[in-house]
């Protein structure tokens, strides 16, 4: 199976670095191959000098490709548009599975075998999202993210449950039309979700980790203007659903429990790249950790 992975990108190298090793070590001949494309802002920290060589060190690696185009966009929504867009063009009339990693998450070993194995699985899913660790900046566990199915009444009483870095989508989506609208800069994810439970994309649930998220403190979501504008998208919402969010809440957490979301049996071992290493993933294992991210609290 073929997947076709954005990378948004401004002046984030080091991220950047661990998640291309977290694709590139994807690459399964004859099962999983992979296009990474990084659709670099304008970055001014040697993140071009940087994809040039890895494209010319990578270039004879069989069912792997880098790619990057650099330029100003209008922000992150807008540059995984020309993301896709680009990809799209590359596709021609090849099927795959397209997703978009940040530069500070990675995918976790096997993903992308796993992700393939389900969607052959499972042929009248058009959309996955499986579970995320949280890791804090040194790749210490903070929280463990296992959510219910994506349910359109759910996201619309509260917000989008589910992560980005852990989503998967059929090249049909976009090669349909669909894109990312430029009304929010931070929540937009939540209404693309939402669109595409609207055009009738049926969505399922992997209940496997998948990828890391490193809180760095400076994700936009949970920055002022984020939480603003999160308020101002909640206010669109149906008046139904935020008359009866408390309640669709509680169904939400109920399907949650169900599904085991607010327990994990530790020791909890996971692979990832750090700050030592590029060659190598480094195992770490936690003894703790919680169902609810805070920040300033571990």
């Amino acid at each position: 199976m073929h997947f076709s992975v954005i990378t948004p990108c401004l002046n984030q190298i080091e991220y950047l670095k661990r998640c291309i090793a977290s694709i590139h070590d994807q690459v399964v001949p004859g099962t999983v191959s992979v296009h990474h494309h990084i659709q670099d802002g304008g970055s001014s920290d040697g993140t071009i000098k940087f994809l040039e060589s890895e494209i010319n060190k990578n270039a004879v690696m069989e069912g792997y490709r880098l790619s990057f185009s650099s330029g100003k966009d209008r922000g992150m929504y807008d540059a995984l548009n020309q993301g896709i867009d680009f990809l799209c063009a590359e596709m021609e009339d090849e099927s795959g599975i397209f997703a978009w990693l940040n530069c500070d998450e990675q995918y976790l070993p096997d993903t992308l075998v796993e992700v393939a194995h389900a969607f052959e699985q499972n042929s009248s899913s058009d959309f996955l999202c499986g579970n995320t660790l949280n890791l804090d900046d040194k790749y210490q566990l903070l929280t463990f993210k296992k959510n219910p199915l994506l349910r359109e009444r759910y996201v619309q009483a509260d917000f989008l449950y589910v992560q980005s870095a852990a989503s998967f989508f059929r090249d049909k989506i976009f090669r349909n039309g669909l894109r990312f609208g430029d009304r929010w800069k931070v929540v937009e994810d939540s209404d693309f979700f939402l669109t595409l439970l609207r055009h009738g994309f049926r969505p399922s649930r992997l209940n496997k980790y998948l990828a890391i998220l490193v809180m760095t403190g400076n994700t936009l979501s949970e920055s002022e203007t984020g939480l603003v504008e999160l308020d101002a998208w909640r206010a669109t919402m149906p008046l139904s659903s935020r008359l009866f969010r408390i309640p669709l809440n509680i169904c939400r957490y109920l399907e949650k429990w169900m599904h085991g979301g607010y327990c994990e049996k530790f020791p909890l071992t996971y692979s990832v790249y750090t700050q030592k290493t590029l060659d190598t993933r480094e195992e770490i294992t936690a003894y703790n950790g919680t169902f609810r991210f805070t920040w300033g609290v571990k």
